[in-house]
């Protein structure tokens, strides 16, 4: 019995791994995002700098790959109030009423402007292009 328990108790562990290293990782993207979008208006900050350390050591290690991986990972939660939770911490600029759906993907949320326009998907204007 007690052998049963122990196992289902590493596979848990085993399924939510990726999850608790995301939770892990994610204010270290973060500040990575507030680093590049400052370094884009021309303010380089020291503290931003040391906080996406360990970001950019991941990223270099997993060349380029974690922050697609993250990105997929994060449209395929079941909230969409957590994936704009998400997007919004990583940078993006999204309004109020704006929902994700299932298996929405942004390759790079620091980039990102969503705006509402009305009802029609049609009408709301979204932007993914370098900021100046």
């Amino acid at each position: 019995m007690v052998n049963v328990i122990l196992s289902v108790i590493i596979a848990v562990l085993v399924i939510n791994v990726k999850w608790l290293i995301i939770a892990l990782m994610l204010p270290f993207q973060s500040a990575n995002a507030a680093r590049r979008k400052k370094k884009n208006a021309g303010k380089d900050s020291f503290l931003l700098k040391v906080l996406s350390a360990p970001y950019i050591i991941l990223e270099r290690l997993m060349r380029g790959g974690w922050e697609r991986y993250m990105m997929f990972q994060v449209g395929v939660l079941p909230s969409c109030h957590l994936r704009k939770f998400i997007y919004r911490i990583l940078g993006a600029c999204i309004a109020p009423r704006v929902v994700f759906h299932f298996k929405t993907e942004i390759r790079e949320p620091s980039r990102l402007i969503v705006m509402g326009g009305g009802n029609n998907w049609r009408q709301c204007d979204i932007r993914c292009k370098r900021r100046s």
